[in-house]
């Protein structure tokens, strides 16, 4: 009984792997055309036959072009730098934490975008009004509003007094003193 539960696993896994195989062997001989490519200025492109090479275990990685120089590059460039070349761009010259300077491309204020920091804010006494006015959410906490609570404080605290006092003196005292 298990003999032919054995040879009946046997033939079905040597079945599989016949199938695995077949499989295999078309993968392994695709192939694929390219009739028309664009290529844009600034892109690159490889020119000629291209070979799949087994690297890394695994069929389909392409092997990698000789690598040749750019040329010289060219495109408009952010922050008011002249188009042309990026590697003469200025640069931040910040002190990095090595020590050395920062060596990332500069914006209008001279510093890159790690280096330049936020800003210090208005100096002017308009400028300084018009980010108090921005910020200002409630106005719980503004001068006048501290102060209006004071006044209310003080009068609660008059009005307290004066009702203990007609309670401990009595009511006609205070009316006849009053007069």
């Amino acid at each position: 009984m298990n003999v032919v539960r054995a040879t009946r696993l046997l033939r079905l896994h040597l079945e599989q792997i016949e199938a695995l195989q077949k499989l295999r062997g078309k993968a392994g001989h695709q192939k694929v055309t390219v009739e028309h490519v664009h290529v844009h200025r600034g892109g690159q492109a490889i020119v000629g036959a291209v070979n799949a090479t087994k690297r890394g275990g695994g069929w389909g990685q392409v092997a990698m072009p000789i690598q040749t120089p750019h040329g010289t590059r060219r495109g408009r460039l952010k922050n008011g730098n002249p188009p042309g070349d990026f590697t003469k761009a200025p640069r931040c010259g910040a002190k990095n934490r090595r020590g050395a300077p920062c060596q990332c491309p500069a914006r209008a204020n001279g510093r890159c975008r790690l280096h330049g920091g936020l800003s210090t804010g208005s100096k002017t006494a308009e400028g300084i009004e018009r980010i108090r006015q921005a910020v200002t959410k409630h106005g719980r906490y503004s001068q006048r509003a501290k102060t209006e609570r004071a006044v209310y404080r003080n009068l609660l605290r008059a009005c307290r007094d004066m009702l203990t006092d007609l309670s401990e003196n009595g009511s006609m005292e205070l009316c006849e003193s009053g007069s």
